[in-house]
C-alpha cells in the first residue's frame, strides 16, 4: 500500500460557509464540483455533507487532473497551519496537504510526472 500526499496545497472561501478557518489537523474530503460556474476545474473541501471550502485554483487544477487518473477512491485534506489573508481583496487562505492511498503502482508514474512539473512538493510512503 503506498500512499501520496501532496504539501503546500490553499484552502480558500471559507468564509462563506461559516467559520473562517477549517480546523487545523483535521481531515476533509475533497471531491470535484462539476457545477461551480466560476471555475470548471473546482474541487470542493467537504466536512461530511457540508461545503468548508475550496481548493485554490492554481491548486484545483492538479488535483482535477489527479482526480481523472482514477489513481484512488478517496482524497483526504487536512489543513497545516491557521489562515492568512494574503491581501485585502482576498478572504483568507490556509495551507492545507493532500492525500491518497494508492492501490495501482501504473497510474502513479502519471501522477508523478505531472507532480514533478508542478511546484508542489510531494512525498511518497510505503
Amino acid at each position: 500500500m503506498t500512499k501520496l500526499i501532496i504539501h503546500n496545497l490553499w484552502a480558500v472561501g471559507m468564509h462563506h460557509w461559516g467559520p473562517r478557518e477549517v480546523a487545523v489537523g483535521a481531515g476533509y474530503d475533497l471531491i470535484e464540483d462539476a457545477l461551480n460556474p466560476f471555475d470548471k476545474n473546482a474541487i470542493a473541501v467537504l466536512d461530511g455533507p457540508n461545503k468548508k471550502a475550496y481548493l485554490k485554483r492554481d491548486c484545483a487544477v492538479i488535483v482535477k487532473f489527479l482526480f481523472g487518473l482514477k489513481i484512488t477512491q478517496k482524497w483526504l485534506l487536512k489543513p497545516k497551519e491557521s489562515p492568512v489573508n494574503l491581501s485585502r481583496r482576498v478572504g483568507p487562505q490556509q495551507r492545507c496537504s493532500i492525500g491518497c492511498i494508492l492501490r495501482d503502482d501504473q497510474k502513479l508514474n502519471a501522477a508523478l510526472r505531472k507532480l514533478k512539473d508542478s511546484c508542489f512538493p510531494f512525498e511518497i510512503k510505503n
